[in-house]
């Protein structure tokens, strides 16, 4: 049904959400090595998200050709390998091939409580995938000192996505702290390393505008408290209650067993908790609208059925950019 659902809109020619037009525009500064961390204008006026998705998609576009469905193809690749991600993590968790497709289809058939957002040009089903693939290498790659450091680039890149990634390269840290200890710190300087050295090119590189669009600008709106209760009781525990129920239930009882070590045991239960709470944050904005739980509903895929064992969810300015009109800016294609 996803499939059916999804594949016909990635080649509808006109914009499907809100923000769309802007991601497409901002994506074709870069594909014409414009520049898009600038000062606001009446031209244009960058979104306060991190620049991966929209260089990648300035990529596709200077191959492809200008339009949605290049961005769309995008956030549909991502949102498969996401898919993937979870079975792969369910069968490893469970030994049982059919738990994890039903994981994976129960991502997949998160569609329409995310808002029918997978494929759409926004950043979001990049920044999960990507959140997913540096867990995964984090949380089963603990010996590895190559897999440590890879999960560590990864962990940057979905931080450069988006900003609320720290939340996942943190957890991470924190597993990694508790198995290995000191080993942890080549996972902990690589991740901050990366992430610190990418800001500081950045910011030099457009005079300072890069950390005020996506920090100072993005950390502006007010937080409405009433959104946060409204996210906890109808989407957290209202429509995806039985998970949320699991997960806490999984949590309580490994603490009660185990303490501290259930983060040892269940990795996975701390990945819950910072979806969560990134998914609520999203939500707290008082300026924002409603973003996707993408990220809940990834981490919320993958459990463990044996008793109640949950191993876990496996896991610009808001519109400022002023809507010129498509057919006004150049539809040339770009030399393959």
């Amino acid at each position: 049904m996803y499939f059916a659902t999804a594949l016909p809109r990635i080649f509808y020619p006109y914009d499907l959400d809100f923000i769309e037009d802007s991601m497409l525009m901002q994506s074709l500064r870069f594909a014409e090595g414009r520049a898009v961390f600038t000062a606001p204008n009446v031209e244009f006026a960058p979104h306060v998200y991190m620049p991966l998705y929209s260089w990648l998609g300035g990529v596709l576009l200077r191959i492809f050709g200008v339009g949605h469905t290049p961005l769309r193809a995008l956030s549909f690749a991502a949102t498969l390998t996401t898919a993937a991600l979870i079975f792969f993590i369910a069968h490893r968790e469970s030994g049982a091939r059919w738990l994890a497709a039903v994981c994976a289809g129960l991502y997949l058939g998160g569609y329409r409580l995310n808002g029918f957002w997978y494929e759409l040009a926004r950043v979001d089903s990049l920044f999960v995938a990507l959140s997913m693939i540096g867990l995964t290498l984090g949380l089963y790659g603990r010996d590895s000192t190559a897999r440590m450091l890879i999960s560590a680039i990864v962990l940057a890149l979905a931080f450069f996505t988006k900003q609320t990634a720290l939340a996942f390269g943190a957890c991470v840290a924190v597993y990694l702290w508790i198995t290995i200890r000191r080993r942890s710190g080549l996972f902990l300087g690589a991740w901050i390393g990366l992430i610190g050295i990418g800001i500081a090119i950045l910011n030099a590189a457009t005079d300072g505008w890069f950390f005020y669009h996506t920090f100072i600008v993005a950390g502006a709106d007010r937080v409405e408290v009433g959104r946060v209760f409204r996210y906890a009781a109808f989407e957290l525990f209202g429509v995806m209650g039985g998970l949320s129920v699991m997960a806490a239930a999984a949590g309580v009882m490994g603490w009660r067993r185990l303490g501290i070590g259930v983060l040892r045991n269940r990795p996975w239960l701390l990945d819950i908790g910072a979806a969560a709470i990134i998914s609520g944050a999203g939500r707290a904005s008082g300026r924002r609208r409603r973003w996707p739980s993408c990220g809940i509903c990834a981490n919320g895929a993958v459990c463990r059925c044996r008793k109640i064992s949950w191993r876990g969810f496996a896991g610009g300015i808001t519109r400022r950019s002023f809507r010129v009109k498509v057919c006004s800016r150049p539809t040339r294609r770009y030399g393959r």
